[in-house]
């Protein structure tokens, strides 16, 4: 049986992130739903529109 080393160094987290980060992310996220959403019901409206003719 083989035994490694461990390191004494601490493990960084690299999910961590502070409010400010968190925040910013959140907020980008829904804008591309909201963006996404929006341009689904356009192309909702430029069919239906087209199809009234």
């Amino acid at each position: 049986m083989m035994v490694e080393n461990v390191s004494e160094k601490r493990c960084a987290n690299i999910f961590a992130h502070d409010d400010e980060e968190l925040s910013e992310v959140f907020t980008s996220l829904w804008i591309d739903i909201i963006n996404k959403k929006e341009a689904e019901s356009q192309i909702k409206i430029v069919n239906a529109d087209v199809l009234d003719l």
